[in-house]
């Protein structure tokens, strides 16, 4: 028997697999590689959250932090409750000791705030003074309201402006931006509306919730002397002041008539004439509402002061969008300047 016929050359071609060519056969064979040596996929057990999760030891210093502020907080609130109680005790101590009509003890109330006046941020004790001096001097307290008031308003003031008069409000700028970067962004705004009203600003300024102779010393470094002068700040801030520490004056003023009514005695020193009862309650009640009035006005003077400030900040912007606008109007001609007309 012979051997099979050969097929015809269409018959081959067609049944012949595909030979594949060179480059397409090492490409192939790289791809290959490739898929071997990937990683598997992550599987579903929890692999990325592992991953994610803190550390030991940074949960552990996590942990020690939360600690050390939850103490520093407690020992805060355990200074302050013992301030308080030691506030207290200094208080009835010298009801019993403090004269109303001496004017040595006069003195000595005067020259006890007068460490206070040199700008350092401490609260509450301008006020506590305030009221402590009501209720011992009564109405003769004002006197020595407005003469520590004069010093204590333009002294931190001076320093301020002393202290940065080696810098320039760059200077100052960048110092502030590194306390408090928020109120740099009042800046601009403050100064366009001191510099337009000196004296209303500084009277409304004197009653933002700050410490009494810190604000006097910030006003004094941020704000250049063409801008305030010493003369415009005392004109407005020490009637401002002299009327917001008056509410304390006379909140201390029906602390005392209130506590000499209820001991109905005459054993302290300097109120043999608080006799009249009926008199007594009158002026309690009129000074009652001497300090609602003065309350009433501190919010109303914190409304026009926010409204001052809000106006200042739109008419800087305006100002700044009008630069902006008369900027690129000037870049536009310059541009068409380069084309000749038709």
């Amino acid at each position: 028997m012979g051997e099979a016929p050969p097929l015809p050359p269409t018959l081959s071609r067609v049944h012949a697999p595909p030979t594949p060519s060179a480059p397409h056969a090492l490409h192939s064979s790289e791809h290959a590689a490739a898929e071997r040596d990937r990683p598997p996929p992550p599987r579903a057990s929890g692999t990325d959250s592992k991953l994610h999760r803190p550390s030991r030891a940074r949960c552990a210093r996590r942990a020690a932090q939360a600690a050390a502020a939850a103490l520093v907080l407690a020992l805060c609130a355990l200074v302050l409750l013992r301030s308080a109680w030691a506030v207290v005790g200094a208080f009835h101590w010298a009801e019993r000791r403090v004269h109303r009509d001496s004017r040595w003890h006069m003195l000595l109330a005067f020259a006890a705030m007068l460490p206070f006046s040199l700008g350092a941020p401490i609260p509450i004790v301008h006020q506590a003074w305030a009221v402590a001096i009501g209720c011992f001097f009564r109405w003769k307290a004002f006197p020595i309201l407005l003469a520590s008031l004069a010093v204590g308003v333009p002294l931190p003031f001076a320093i301020g402006r002393k202290l940065a008069r080696g810098g320039d409000s760059s200077t100052m700028e960048a110092r502030l931006r590194a306390v408090a970067p928020r109120a740099v962004a009042y800046l601009s705004p403050l100064r366009k509306a001191i510099s337009d009203k000196p004296i209303r600003s500084s009277f409304l300024l004197m009653w933002a919730p700050l410490p009494t102779s810190f604000l006097p010393l910030l006003l004094g470094l941020v704000m250049a002397p063409e801008d305030l002068s010493l003369l415009h700040f005392v004109l407005g801030a020490l009637p401002s002041k002299l009327l917001h520490f008056a509410c304390d004056v006379l909140v201390g003023l029906e602390a005392g008539s209130l506590a000499a009514a209820l001991d109905a005695h005459d054993d302290f020193p300097g109120m043999d004439d608080l006799d009249d009862l009926e008199g007594l309650a009158s002026s309690r009640r009129r000074a009652r509402r001497i300090a609602i009035g003065v309350m009433a006005l501190a919010v109303l003077f914190m409304l026009v002061m926010l409204r001052t400030m809000h106006t200042a900040l739109r008419d800087l912007k305006a100002t700044h969008e009008g630069h902006e606008d008369e900027k690129e109007h000037k870049k536009w001609r310059e541009a068409s300047s380069y084309f000749s007309p038709v």
